[in-house]
């Protein structure tokens, strides 16, 4: 008897997140081209985009499924720039941090 072809179970399809989650950070205005360094080396996990130049503010947009993983770079990224600090993340209640 020849063997029962086994057909492969369809997984339903993966939902993606409709909106991307976003962080406000500063830092030195010397370390953002090492920090975006660094954050590409983490498997490209979020795109950084300067707000304000002056003041050094940058916005970090990821995957909200990458929440965690964002958290565990900022822990690490923070041991190398001490200056390195979340001003604003809109994902929660907080309100923004004060200037410099």
């Amino acid at each position: 008897m020849p063997d029962a072809v086994r057909r492969a179970r369809k997984r339903p399809p993966r939902v993606s997140p409709v909106r991307s989650d976003r962080l406000y950070l500063s830092l030195a205005p010397k370390d953002v081209a090492y920090f975006k360094f660094i954050m590409e080396g983490w498997d490209n996990l979020a795109l950084l985009t300067v707000v304000d130049r002056f003041a050094c503010v940058v916005r970090m947009l990821f995957s909200p499924d990458d929440r965690a993983r964002v958290n565990a770079f900022l822990d690490a990224a923070g041991r190398d720039l001490p200056g390195l600090r979340v001003r604003f993340d809109p994902g929660t209640s907080a309100p923004p941090c004060p200037g410099p």
